[in-house]
């Protein structure tokens, strides 16, 4: 049985795969981990590999 949450999690990671990160979404995502550096992403590292994937992408073009 399909839930509200499993449609919510299936369409933001669709939506991940079909928007390759950016260098704007990067910094927004930096910012982010800056203003609450206890944030799960903060802390995970999240902000680094979001500019890593940025950085490639731009590679890729």
């Amino acid at each position: 049985m399909a839930t509200a949450h499993g449609s919510l999690w299936k369409e933001v990671h669709t939506m991940g795969r079909e928007t390759p990160m950016n260098h704007e979404a990067a910094e927004r995502i930096s910012a982010a981990a800056e203003r609450d550096p206890d944030s799960p992403a903060a802390q995970s590292g999240f902000d680094d590999r979001a500019q890593q994937a940025a950085d490639r992408n731009d590679d890729a073009d």
